[in-house]
């Protein structure tokens, strides 16, 4: 082809087509004037990441250059794609700036030479498997499972970091991730899937589809179909720029408009989930047809966890409400029913915690018996419910105190999770229920209590010494435990620490709080 730049293998490589060399103008007379005689090889006139060069076939002395083709995608609209070329003049801004790859970069470029191979020769294969039928040479060629292990590997190479990393591990590990997003992003790797997927969809729009492929690769093929949503969406997943490129009325119909096809719906769910959280000019764009496709999954599926997640992420953005998507929802879900919303005021509540964390470790031969008291120092009520006061044990597994909602988050006090065991003198308190052990609320001046035994275990309560009927066994001790007291506004209460000796505690837990 005249003027292509070509990969060449290199075993058919020679000097003459593949030498190439830098120079920092295109005039060599002016560049002759430019250089001073020096003995040696002189100052280097051309440096890492510092100098503009231009870059000359040696034996043809043409120039490398790119050529720009607006070219239009099913699902993607208008885009503009470069190519490299080599032409005799160039353009003014063909200059390139010499960088030493960084080990990332240098391993990122090697999986988009392969992934690019793959792909191509896989894109191939499925013109001609539609043109030529199953005998064709570069269907032949094409080996699904391949395939199949590189869409896998893909999806592992752009995994998110793992939550339990330390703090600083897991922000390098992001920035590398962006970083493999944005470069596969430029190089066209993720065009290339989309394209992949558009021709998965005509393959399988044909009649005679079961019959072309085998009933040997029908089970390889739906796997890959699947595997490509999924892969968009580990690309896109928390990277903005890449999530706002199918922030338009064409991306999104072409990503609703695949919701009906059940083997890949999966996949889209979680491209759909990356754009709508990531990219929340998204939501101004979904219409009420977008919200049936996604209401209509609920009745194939049932109460998929995904598609509740879409259907959340379409209420609200940046913490605002979504109104016209929250009541197109409202109509398909509950049509012809009223619905009446009841809500209360509830008191503000904290949690105090100590400095203080214990567990079991196996081969440690620390205590596993805990015990520590608080006394109630004041109790007023400021409205017109009951004042707010538990105190017990909470684990570091999974215990949040905060008042609102979202992934993580959702409990308000002790004893409101899975995570906390609370106790407000009535009743004793696990994942937001509580069950009553007795009639005589806390009042100014009692002393509760809270006794951990962890070889049992067992977490127990008293009141002024004497102690209450009910207690928690058999829970969970992985993780460390550690005092919870939460109150609402004008309730103070005193927690007694190591230097200060409890005064009721248990004779089996002396000398071990």
């Amino acid at each position: 082809m005249e003027n292509a730049v070509q990969l060449y293998h290199k075993d058919k490589s020679d000097f003459d087509t593949t030498a190439f060399v830098m120079t920092l103008n295109k005039d060599p007379k002016k560049q002759i004037l430019d250089e001073k005689e020096e003995e040696g090889m002189g100052v280097a006139a051309i440096q890492y990441g510092e100098t503009d060069a231009f870059i000359q076939h040696v034996k043809t002395q043409l120039w490398l250059s790119y050529q720009t083709s607006e070219v239009t995608k099913k699902g993607l609209g208008k885009v503009e794609e470069k190519k490299a070329v080599a032409l005799k003049d160039g353009h003014m801004d063909d200059c390139f700036v010499f960088f030493m790859a960084l080990e990332e970069e240098s391993k990122s470029a090697r999986v988009i030479r392969k992934c690019s191979s793959v792909l191509n020769r896989f894109l191939k294969g499925i013109g001609a498997l539609q043109r030529e039928g199953n005998r064709a040479n570069d269907w032949t060629r094409v080996d699904l499972r391949e395939v199949l292990k590189l869409m896998e590997d893909l999806i592992d190479y752009f995994a998110q970091p793992n939550e339990a990393d330390e703090f600083e591990v897991k922000q390098n590990r992001l920035r590398a991730l962006r970083s493999r997003q944005d470069l596969f992003q430029e190089e066209g790797v993720l065009n290339m899937i989309l394209d992949t997927i558009d021709k998965f969809s005509q393959m399988e729009a044909l009649p005679d589809f079961a019959g072309l492929i085998g009933e040997d690769t029908q089970m390889i093929w739906e796997e890959i179909s699947t595997y490509l949503y999924l892969l968009v969406a580990a690309m896109i997943k928390g990277n903005h720029y890449n999530c706002a490129q199918f922030a338009s009325a064409q991306r999104l119909d072409w990503l609703f408009g695949r919701l009906s096809n059940p083997q890949s719906a999966e996949g889209i769910l979680d491209v759909l989930y990356c754009v709508l959280t990531e990219s929340p000019e998204a939501l101004n764009m979904i219409n009420e047809g977008h919200i049936k496709s996604v209401i209509s999954l609920l009745e194939k599926v049932g109460r998929d966890p995904k598609v509740l997640d879409v259907l959340s992420s379409l209420c609200e953005g940046n913490g605002m409400a979504v109104r016209s998507s929250q009541n197109t929802i409202t109509q398909h879900l509950l049509p012809g029913k009223d619905l009446l919303l009841q809500t209360k005021m509830r008191d503000h509540v904290s949690s105090m915690v100590p400095n203080i964390l214990v567990g079991v470790v196996e081969g440690s031969a620390q205590f596993r018996r805990w015990y520590f008291e608080a006394e109630v120092e004041h109790l007023e009520q400021m409205t017109n419910t009951t004042p707010y006061l538990r105190i017990g044990w909470a684990n570091t597994v999974g215990y949040k105190p905060f008042p609102g909602s979202g992934d993580g988050w959702g409990c308000n006090g002790v004893g409101d999770d899975f995570y906390s065991y609370g106790f407000d003198g009535c009743s004793i308190f696990y994942a937001g229920k509580g069950r009553q052990i007795g009639n005589a609320p806390l009042c100014k001046g009692d002393i509760v209590g809270c006794a951990l035994d962890l070889t049992i275990p067992e977490i127990r309560f008293t009141v002024n010494g004497m102690p209450t009927f009910g207690c928690f066994k058999n829970f969970n001790v992985d993780g460390y435990f550690f005092p919870v007291m939460s109150l609402s506004a004008k309730v103070r209460s005193i927690m007694c620490t190591t230097q200060a000796f409890p005064s009721f505690a248990p004779k089996r837990f002396l000398g071990q709080h």
